[in-house]
């Protein structure tokens, strides 16, 4: 990887799980001993390079170096910040909760708030609620307790009813979230007080506080929400949106998380390519961007510009359906997943920035089992495979965009090289984000896409049943649904451990998503944006939490 010096990567190593210090919802910021002795360092400079000065102008140099660096140091309220986020789509959103691509994400981020979601080290940490928990140990009920006092962007007080009519929405209108929520008896969903309500459950489910915090699913409206005049409780609040051009939101005052947000206006600019980022932002146009390229860092450091890696656990897996030939024949699929150099493929496409995957989602999850074998590039085996299945010489198309996220159109060029060498042709379509996203969507034989992050048994009901949102692999293993049902049901940790365990066997022999790496994402922002911290979130930006930004 590029050892750029202005870039701190997280270490993936076990400090990097621990607590951190940081800018969360609900607490003030606590300088991280980097920042102070970066601080302190910056004071000590400034104070011995004015030595040789007379004692007034000693002095006074002294007092400049302290403001600068009070400035430095001092989150302020005031300014603009102008993002230019990766994506250009005719079909974007503000829907709370029907968010697709980068953009719509940015928005709904600062728009809305949920009840609760993940820190920056992927602990899950509550935002609007401050309990959800389940009424019994069969957790076939689950209570959720707002905070309190909590208003929306037109000065209406948060309640209860909001939640169950945003649950009742999302079920209803088949939104994104609606799989997720199929474990939910929604209809029956009994409100209690002004700030408490119960969720009934359909069978007992041990993880339906994760399946809330799964971004960015479950934001909370009001009762009566029109998604042309949107109202939310986030830090932001709404002023014009054009679809596939651009969003304006300004702060809102009396937003419930003190002192956030800092900058008084936010506008969030679609931008068709990263190299048209990479200039929006050298030329003033943009004070932030996402998803760098890795091969724009070092001239956007040479420009003064500042960066940060985020190695997060977004993924952009290569999707094979496995009810449509080829991808029918399980042998076809585990000969591709054989195909790809991992460790080549996370340097070419992404500079090394990420971590290398083993065809399986959520390894930061607690049941995720780690003593799957690794697999790697195998071309004699993967040409074997091919053969017995009787598709030696196999041409396919793999639809993809290069704005569905950063590496993405890269990997499939990577991808296709090394098939060739086993005879396999591989050609690319390489659409716009809204024609990828359009009718085929989920449809595609041979695919790529881009998923943020969520814990594992989250993410199966939205992506890998029969009755998920987006089961684009077209999973359907009766053994894998049946123990889906009983993990989702294993109030004990351990023992859902290893019913996962045994779903994770079968899905790394015979599913259809190939997963060669975790995609790192390099944030940029100018020399006056502070704030800016690295996230494991699989969303750049933090998930595009800007309202911890400030301009110094």
């Amino acid at each position: 990887m590029n050892d750029d010096s202005s870039i701190e990567p997280i270490k993936d190593d076990a400090a990097a799980r621990l607590p951190s210090r940081e800018l969360s919802y609900g607490t003030q910021h606590r300088f991280t001993r980097r920042e102070a002795l970066r601080l302190a360092a910056g004071g000590s400079f400034a104070a011995a390079a004015a030595c040789g000065l007379p004692a007034a102008a000693r002095s006074g140099a002294t007092k400049a170096a302290r403001r600068v660096a009070a400035a430095k140091a001092s989150p302020r309220h005031g300014g603009s910040l102008d993002v230019g986020v990766l994506g250009v789509s005719s079909s974007d959103t503000v829907d709370a909760d029907n968010a697709i691509s980068f953009a719509d994400n940015a928005r709904v981020a600062n728009l809305y708030d949920p009840l609760a979601t993940f820190s920056r080290t992927m602990g899950f940490q509550y935002v609007l609620a401050e309990e959800i928990s389940p009424t019994s140990k069969a957790a076939t009920s689950w209570l959720i307790r707002l905070r309190p006092g909590i208003e929306f962007h037109n000065g209406k007080t948060l309640t209860a009813d909001d939640v169950a009519y945003t649950l009742q929405r999302i079920t209803n209108l088949k939104l994104n979230g609606e799989s997720l929520l199929s474990v939910a008896d929604t209809k029956n969903i009994r409100v209690l007080d002004k700030r408490s309500l119960t969720v009934p459950l359909n069978f007992p489910v041990s993880v339906f506080n994760e399946i809330l915090s799964t971004p960015p699913l479950f934001n909370i409206v009001p009762v009566g929400y029109d998604v042309h005049h949107p109202v939310g409780t986030g830090a932001f609040k709404y002023e014009s949106f054009t679809p596939g051009e651009q969003s304006v939101f300004v702060r809102n005052e009396n937003y419930w998380d003190h002192p956030f947000p800092y900058v008084d206006r936010l506008t969030i600019y679609d931008v068709a390519d990263q190299d048209a980022q990479a200039d929006g932002i050298e030329s003033g146009q943009f004070n932030a961007i996402d998803q760098v390229a890795a091969g724009a860092v070092a001239g956007l450091r040479s420009a003064g510009l500042k960066l940060t890696v985020s190695k997060s656990y977004s993924w952009n897996p290569i999707t094979m359906r496995v009810d449509v030939a080829p991808f029918n024949d399980v042998r076809v699929r585990q000969a591709f997943r054989l195909i790809i150099d991992r460790e080549q493929a996370l340097e070419l496409a992404v500079g090394g920035y990420g971590r290398i995957a083993n065809d399986l989602f959520a390894p930061f999850d607690p049941t995720y089992d780690h003593a799957l074998p690794q697999r790697h590039q195998d071309l004699g085996e993967a040409k074997s495979l091919l053969k017995a299945a009787g598709h030696s010489n196999l041409k396919v198309t793999m639809q993809t965009s290069s704005a569905i996220g950063v590496g993405v159109y890269q990997t499939a060029q990577i991808f296709a090289e090394e098939a060739s060498r086993i005879g396999v042709t591989v050609s690319i379509d390489n659409l716009t984000e809204s024609d990828f996203y359009g009718p085929s969507y989920t449809k595609w034989v041979f695919a790529q896409d881009d998923w943020s992050t969520a814990f594992y048994l989250p993410q199966v009901l939205w992506s890998m049943l029969p009755t998920s949102d987006y089961n684009e692999c077209h999973f359907d293993n009766s053994r894998y649904n049946a123990l889906a049902k009983e993990a989702l049901s294993t109030v004990d940790e351990a023992r859902r451990a290893g019913v996962v365990h045994e779903m994770q066997t079968i899905e790394w022999n015979e599913g259809g998503y190939i997963i060669p790496f975790f995609t790192g994402f390099v944030d940029c922002v100018a020399k006056e944006v502070q704030g800016m911290e690295p996230s494991d979130v699989g969303l750049p930006f933090n998930d595009y939490r800007f309202k911890y930004l400030w301009i110094s």
